[in-house]
């Protein structure tokens, strides 16, 4: 399977669950991507049309029916908040960078998704790691959703992916391969000790004969 294939599959699996989504629910769908360098947090917040209202009036803190860049970022980071990740055990810090409204009209039918997106540094050596990401946004009205995105590095590899019962908690396992460069380091190291040590010895065998 190529990767644009498996992630238009990705992509369509989670279009479908939230196109089906309640009227009374707030759909929560997480996307992540990992790198050698750093972690990508992607957020589709989809409210139905029932929650769509109060929704509104707590991201329109000033009632114009106009979603601001601040009123947009204030709520980012409140849901940001409610979100804790840690990698191989140690808590990593979320900074969010970017947030998107759409127009209160969108909301308010139940075809506008609010979307965000948060970045961490994490610079990954090669081997295994262990990202878990729990959400506790609006636990009593929401559905969860969570899914990495096919890397797209070629050494990096999903290894294996973990959810509690409600999807709150993710978990994702992701091997990291040795870069080519260093490999390639390594067994030029090996072949010029190889080389030396056959120098050596040859050196050795040509002073036993002369002697």
């Amino acid at each position: 399977m190529t990767r644009g294939l498996a992630l238009a599959i990705v992509v369509v699996l989670m279009g479908s669950a939230l196109g089906a989504h309640q009227i009374d629910e707030y759909v929560q769908a997480t996307r992540v991507s990992v790198s050698r360098d750093r972690i990508v947090v992607l957020l589709d917040l989809t409210p139905g049309v029932a929650i769509a209202p109060s929704l509104i009036e707590h991201l329109d803190r000033d009632g114009d029916q106009h979603m601001s860049p601040l009123e947009a970022e204030a709520y980012g980071r409140e849901v940001l908040s409610a979100l804790t990740a840690t990698l191989d055990a140690a808590a990593l810090p979320l900074r969010l960078t970017r947030v998107e409204v759409p127009p209160a009209g969108e909301l308010r039918d139940g075809v506008g998704a609010i979307r965000l997106e948060a970045t961490a540094d994490a610079l990954a050596s090669a081997g295994r790691h262990h990202l878990t990401i729990r959400n506790t946004h609006r636990p009593q009205q929401s559905v969860y959703l969570a899914n990495a995105l096919i890397p797209a590095e070629d050494d990096i590899r999903i290894a294996r992916q973990d959810r509690d019962a409600r999807q709150q908690l993710y978990g994702l396992e992701y091997d990291v391969a040795t870069p080519r460069s260093s490999a390639a380091l390594g067994w030029m190291l090996a072949a010029a000790a190889v080389l030396a040590l056959q120098t050596r010895w040859r050196r050795r065998a040509a002073a036993a004969t002369l002697s």
